[in-house]
């Protein structure tokens, strides 16, 4: 069975579509999960025994919700359906068989997914090698799934929370699990509907407070492989040398006032990379934003290229 857990929050006419889109799933054997995130908007579901809805008391954001979720799935697979997306109906069976024929026993299948306007579908994320790993990949450039695009093997990840975060924080339970099991496999073909179309987003906050909760997870996602087998690999270092500098910039940029998010930042900046380099981000502090703007740029671009040691 696969325990189908999807997040909700005032989305009534989009939520329709999307349980209709698991309802009418060729593999029927699974449950639904549907987390009520404190909505507004009433939440109408056709009552049918395969769909469960949990309330939460208070808005505690899309993460936190599927954590409702996995403390009350029982099934073998997972799988994070967000409401406004949406699933063509193989969806389930191609991704189970994917467990089934894969070589390399992956803790996830996942399908390639349409990004869907007003003007119609387009391919989004596609990438042009087999993905066969969580790490580095998802470091390196953007993750190549989408979070609904995904079935997980439930007793790798029944017990891995997802962090207190809006932005990142499917990057961030990405890297949770590749620390028990790395390996994932993909299907090419588009089985996945991602509505990128109206106001209603989650992810759609304010700039500043978008790039505090993606700090957060970055933070969270720094400090885990740090202490992890993945400490030593070169291109995880580089990476991650380079979403924190990356996250240095938007802080100036935006003039945050959380300053305990820029000394974390820089704390594991420090964590990662040698003496010299360290003290010469803190000797740039000293100088005006935009010499310090044009400074860190130049410096990500050197360790780009690999004119720069870490």
């Amino acid at each position: 069975m696969v325990s189908v857990i999807i997040p909700y929050y005032n989305r009534p006419e989009k939520i329709r579509r999307c349980l209709d889109s698991v309802l009418n799933q060729t593999y029927q054997k699974f449950e639904v999960l549907v987390i009520d995130d404190c909505s507004t908007d009433p939440l109408i579901i056709d009552n049918d025994p395969r769909i469960k809805v949990f309330r939460n008391e208070k808005n505690l954001g899309p993460g936190l919700s599927r954590n409702v979720g996995l403390d009350n799935a029982a099934g073998k697979h997972i799988a994070f359906l967000d409401s406004d997306d949406y699933w063509s109906s193989d969806f389930l069976k191609k991704c189970l068989k994917g467990f089934e024929v894969a070589i390399n026993n992956p803790v996830m299948v996942f399908a390639n997914t349409f990004s869907v306007t007003k003007d119609g579908v387009s391919p989004r994320r596609v990438w042009q090698e087999e993905i066969s790993t969580i790490l580095p990949n998802i470091l390196i450039d953007k993750r190549p799934w989408a979070t609904s695009a995904c079935v997980w093997k439930a007793k790798v990840v029944k017990n891995i929370k997802w962090i207190d975060s809006r932005n990142w924080e499917d990057y961030a339970f990405d890297v949770s699990v590749a620390l028990k099991c790395n390996n994932v496999f993909s299907i090419d073909e588009f089985l996945v509907f991602y509505d990128a179309e109206g106001n209603d987003k989650l992810s759609q906050e304010r700039f500043e407070i978008t790039i505090i909760n993606q700090n957060r997870s970055i933070l969270f996602i720094s400090s885990s492989l740090f202490y992890s087998q993945f400490r030593n690999n070169q291109i995880v270092r580089k990476a991650i040398t380079i979403l924190l500098i990356n996250h240095l910039i938007s802080n100036l940029q935006t003039k945050s006032k959380n300053k305990r998010l820029i000394i974390l930042t820089k704390a594991e900046f420090k964590k990662w990379n040698k003496v010299s380099l360290n003290i010469f981000i803190i000797f740039l502090s000293f100088f005006p934003m935009n010499v310090q703007l044009r400074t860190l740029r130049h410096l990500k671009k050197r360790i780009i290229s690999g004119l720069t040691k870490f």
